[in-house]
């Protein structure tokens, strides 16, 4: 009996023993103060959409700029964690990639302004398998973090679609940037203030003001020797300049919104509040270029450069061979069409937006009838660049092998920029691209890669210009996609 006893004393005092290891261990070498009772997380952590698993404790967290990476662990075993991410991942707001294992998880995706990488295992190791049965670690990188210090100070709008100018300084449209907020100037007052922005990527902002949503593309670019800062959005870009709000005051000139609508080539397109293509064929422009104009008659510049200034918003006044010319300026719409109104008190001139290519459209240029271009009449590659750049192509009709046309069933509208860039705007869908004319082969190179040609050509029927898309290696025995000008 004696013996008996002794022995269950053993036992119990052996089981007491390996029992309380874990404690004893505890003891001699405690956990980290981390481990126990966790580690603040930095306000920036974008835990409303990557959240943390209820109840874990964060153990390190490491932080810069550009980037937080955080581990924590949880008692709940690895399963919960993985059913955990998975209903997390489905959240419309994450692209995620992920691969569940038995016992691990690999996921990386993109949120609201970041990239994510999570790992899910086990825990292993001294200290986390003391007080974790699952560890996570979770880096997140922030978009535009470069960018968005390249972005600081104050920028005043110079120029737009790459062209440096002062009539666009002249009215005082300028961005000042303060971490993720921006603070807008138009007409050198303040617009609007506050707007805070996030990166969608790492050049390209999201942002709303006035209750509507703008996403722009960011560059940094050097235009004509100035460092500028191009923000584009729907095919449409600002370039603005380092500056400050003292020197934005500087310019300053009467007329400025009057000067920077009159910028470009216009042509001659009716008389007295009626449009004509009488008027158009006898070619009679004027190219404005900052404060200065330059006269086209019979389809050719006059070779003056003529300098102009404003009398009040509305009203220019220049020399020209000696005698002093006062034009009242007034934009309006005529016929569904955006004219340009130069008058005095004898006559008022209207003027359409156009190029010089453009414009000897509505002379002789070979073709059969004067004013008129057929498919058999020879374009040069630099007439048909000329022609095309700068305007928006609406597909129209189709022209079949057999010479009947049909209406076009797709939606789909090409814009050539003067960089030799575009968009090809298909039901829906924004294909951006490069472009190239060649030996009358138009080259589309898109940015995904895909390259397409056709063979290019252009009618004019006296009214309507219309843009041939052959196919490049059946020429013109093929159909032929067909498109006029956007109106």
């Amino acid at each position: 009996m004696k013996k008996l006893i002794l022995l269950v004393t053993f036992v119990v005092c052996f089981s007491l023993l390996f029992t309380g290891c874990a404690a004893i261990t505890n003891i001699i070498d405690p956990l980290p103060e981390e481990y126990v009772d966790g580690i603040k997380v930095s306000d920036v952590y974008p835990d409303k959409s990557l959240e943390i698993y209820d109840d874990a404790i964060v153990f390190d967290v490491d932080e810069d700029d550009d980037e937080i990476t955080l581990s924590y662990g949880t008692e709940d075993d690895i399963d919960d964690v993985i059913k955990f991410y998975e209903e997390l991942f489905e959240d419309d707001g994450l692209t995620v990639d992920y691969e569940d294992e038995k016992d691990e998880l690999t996921a990386e995706g993109k949120g609201y302004g970041f990239k994510f990488e999570v790992n899910a295992e086990e825990a292993k190791g001294n200290y986390e398998e003391r007080a974790f049965a699952t560890v996570i670690e979770v880096n997140v990188e922030y978009f535009g973090s470069k960018t968005l210090k390249n972005l600081q100070g104050f920028w005043l709008a110079c120029g737009e679609n790459g062209t440096i100018s002062d009539s666009v300084r002249y009215l005082g449209l300028a961005i000042e940037f303060d971490e993720n907020k921006m603070d807008f100037y138009a007409s050198k007052e303040v617009d609007t203030t506050n707007i805070e922005f996030i990166f969608f990527d790492d050049k390209t902002i999201n942002y709303t003001e006035d209750g509507d949503e703008y996403t722009v593309d960011i560059e940094f670019d050097t235009i004509d020797g100035i460092d500028v800062l191009s923000m584009s959005n729907e095919g449409q870009t600002i370039n603005f300049e380092k500056s400050s709000y003292d020197k934005m005051m500087e310019y300053s000139v009467v007329g400025a919104e009057t000067l920077n609508n009159m910028q470009g080539f216009w042509l001659a397109c009716g008389v007295n509040g009626e449009l004509s293509d009488a008027v158009r064929i006898e070619g009679t422009a004027v190219e404005f270029n900052d404060t200065y104009l330059n006269p086209y008659s019979y389809f050719e510049s006059d070779g003056q450069n003529i300098e102009f200034s404003f009398t009040d918003e509305n009203t220019i006044i220049y020399m020209d061979e000696g005698m002093q010319t006062i034009l009242d300026v007034n934009f309006e719409t005529i016929d569904g069409i955006e004219v340009m109104t130069l008058s005095n008190s004898d006559v008022k001139i209207h003027f359409e937006k156009s190029s010089e290519i453009d414009m000897l459209v509505y002379a002789d240029m070979g073709g059969e009838e004067g004013g008129v271009i057929l498919l058999s009449d020879p374009l040069t590659d630099e007439e048909l660049s000329s022609i095309i750049i700068g305007t928006d192509w609406v597909l129209t009709y189709v022209s079949d092998v057999d010479g009947t046309w049909y209406n076009a069933e797709a939606n789909e509208t090409i814009s050539f920029t003067f960089d030799y860039t575009g968009v090809d705007y298909y039901e829906g869908q924004e294909l951006r691209f490069t472009w190239l004319i060649s030996e009358n082969i138009l080259t589309f190179s898109f940015d995904t890669g895909a390259v397409v040609q056709f063979l290019v050509d252009l009618e004019f029927d006296g009214e309507n210009v219309y843009l041939y898309l052959f196919d490049s290696e059946l020429g013109y025995e093929s159909a032929a996609s067909v498109y006029i000008v956007a109106q």
